[in-house]
């Protein structure tokens, strides 16, 4: 597809990534009424992932490997983009953007072919930060993408069979697992990690007191961005699980059997999982656009303020007027995805844009064992199996936005059959 190709009077709107804010995007600009805008859809994926379950999958636990595929696992937090886009306006183009050019209004694919575009919303999400230690890129895994949490699983339950057959210093490298920050992200994949090595640890005929799950946080306390009492809960939620929390405890380092602490201490692990910070994703980074934190800075319409036809959303984008910035999570980037929506429309109608409005949304963070701690837009928090069951609910609610009953219903069962193999 190239710029040759483009209809005379026609605007096309390029969505880059399919996200949560690129699939809220491309249904709600889908939905116009005098199809005024060609609207395509282009993303290296031809799903959508519900990346909040990636800690589900990377720690799903099966009782006979050969009962249930990688496939299978993958099939529980995906679903397919047509689906999603079945019998809308909506061009979907499936491969990886190389290039942004912004001055020719121009996307380079992999592929060598090319895509122009008359308005950009960008939504390809933040990367992790490294922050430039050594070994952390090429020594630690991460539940980023679908690829990062299925080789997470399948190096997780390696660990066990190769246990068999160490000893020593080795042994308690492969049965250490640590987990590299305490915001909710490494709050989750450690709790559920939890749960998978009980049942592994019976398997294997492995003590489980030899076992070590570690979660390593930087800052005086876990999960920061919740009240004091909340985090305090899911501390003691966590220490009661198994899990070894340690406070103030800075990586400076990580190898293949070894992560090395700020002050000398040493760890002996095959097993670091980075959740720690985020940065700009690197096809942002070389497309020259103004970037701040984790993506790129941008008006409070979502605009690039020097590039009116560029719309950021999701993680990508960073607020900046108003300290600290908007947070980079999942109800942030599907409100975005809505405005920018609307604020295409407004544009093309030469009516003035909206504002990005932020009020802290309600927020469920899963600790193992059918316990989840919901966090209220009031400020107060429930505890206990109820959140947990709020959190499936919720999925299920977000399915049923992109899809019928029938494949959504199935789509959580799904869910719910094999990672419920951990509770």
């Amino acid at each position: 597809m190239s710029s040759s190709h483009k209809p005379k009077n026609r605007h096309r709107v390029v969505i880059l990534g399919a996200g949560f804010a690129g699939v809220r995007a491309a249904r709600d600009l889908s939905r116009q009424r005098h199809g005024e805008l060609d609207i395509v859809l282009v993303t290296d994926r031809d799903a959508h992932l519900d990346l909040t379950l990636l800690y589900e999958v990377a720690t799903a636990y099966v009782r006979h490997e050969s009962d249930i595929s990688s496939e299978q696992i993958q099939s529980t937090v995906q679903l397919p983009l047509q689906s999603i886009f079945s019998g809308r306006p909506v061009d979907i183009v499936v491969q990886k953007v190389e290039r942004i050019d912004t001055a020719g209004q121009l996307l380079t694919l992999a592929d060598d072919t090319t895509i122009d575009y008359d308005t950009l919303v960008v939504a390809v999400g933040s990367s992790l930060a490294t922050f430039n230690l050594p070994g952390v890129g090429v020594n630690t895994f991460n539940i980023k993408t679908l690829a990062d949490a299925m080789a997470l699983r399948h190096h997780i339950v390696r660990q066990f069979f190769q246990a068999a057959s160490l000893t020593g210093r080795a042994r308690e490298s492969a049965l250490t697992f640590v987990v590299a920050g305490g915001g909710a992200s490494g709050v989750e994949v450690a709790a559920e990690l939890i749960g998978q090595i009980r049942r592994q640890c019976q398997r294997h005929k492995i003590d489980p007191h030899e076992i070590s799950v570690i979660i390593l946080e930087a800052g005086p306390r876990i999960l920061a961005t919740v009240t004091q009492e909340a985090a305090q809960r899911a501390h003691q939620r966590l220490t009661n699980i198994g899990v070894d929390i340690r406070l103030g405890a800075r990586i400076t380092a990580v190898t293949a059997t070894e992560v090395k602490l700020q002050g000398g201490d040493y760890i002996y692990s095959r097993t670091t999982i980075w959740t720690a910070g985020l940065r700009p994703n690197p096809l942002l980074v070389d497309a020259g656009l103004p970037l701040d934190h984790w993506g790129v800075v941008v008006s409070p319409t979502l605009q690039v303020p020097t590039m009116p036809n560029i719309f950021i959303a999701g993680d990508a984008a960073v607020i900046t007027d108003r300290e600290p910035p908007v947070p980079a999570t999942v109800p942030v980037a599907y409100g975005q995805g809505a405005l920018v929506a609307k604020n295409i429309i407004h544009q093309r109608r030469g009516e003035s844009l909206e504002a990005f409005s932020y009020s802290p949304p309600g927020v469920v963070i899963t600790l193992g064992s059918k316990v989840a701690l919901a966090l209220l837009p009031s400020g107060r928090y429930l505890f206990g199996l109820l959140p947990w069951l709020l959190k499936h609910l919720i999925t299920l609610r977000y399915w049923l936005r992109l899809t019928t009953w029938g494949p959504a219903l199935r789509l959580w069962y799904r869910s719910w059959h094999i990672h419920g193999a951990n509770d």
